[in-house]
């Protein structure tokens, strides 16, 4: 698949008008990977392409770059892993890898509305997006909360 450029059904959906570099691109994959369900590749595809040209029209950048935006403002620097120590179960914080970083900001973007009727999923999903690239929205509340958690869970370090 080479930059994510697609030709079906007589549909170009083409994310390479304006030059990105791999690692948007992958975002972007990634993100179709998250939404797939029963096997609707194609629809998904034609929805994320259809949500990123609409927001090349809004704010005049590309979508890659904007999805990049959303990622890097939601994105944990800090995991957790549980040690029990006495009868106590401790959450220890942890440095995250890049990929674990990117990995779970995408899932906070697509998933923080999930399970709220409140209109179609594509659409849901672009005013999460719009409030990941301003900066507000539930998956940067929950990175917040979870950096909050670190700082007061830094006693637990002695444990490791």
């Amino acid at each position: 698949m080479k930059h994510l450029q697609e030709n079906r059904k007589g549909q170009n959906m083409e994310l390479e008008k304006i030059k990105v570099n791999n690692k948007e691109v992958e975002l972007v994959r990634l993100l179709i990977a998250l939404l797939i369900k029963k096997g609707k590749r194609q629809f998904i595809e034609k929805k994320i392409f259809d949500l990123l040209r609409v927001v090349k029209k809004e704010h005049k950048i590309t979508g890659a770059v904007f999805l990049d935006k959303c990622v890097s403002n939601a994105r944990p620097y800090v995991g957790f892993f549980s040690k029990k120590v006495g009868k106590q179960t401790h959450n220890i914080p942890v440095g995250l890898s890049h990929h674990k970083e990117i990995s779970l900001a995408l899932q906070w973007l697509t998933t923080s509305n999930c399970g709220i009727k409140q209109g179609n999923l594509f659409k849901i999903l672009h005013r999460e997006l719009e409030a990941g690239y301003a900066g507000r929205g539930k998956a940067i509340q929950k990175r917040i909360s979870q950096h909050n958690l670190a700082d007061k869970n830094r006693v637990y370090l002695k444990h490791m």
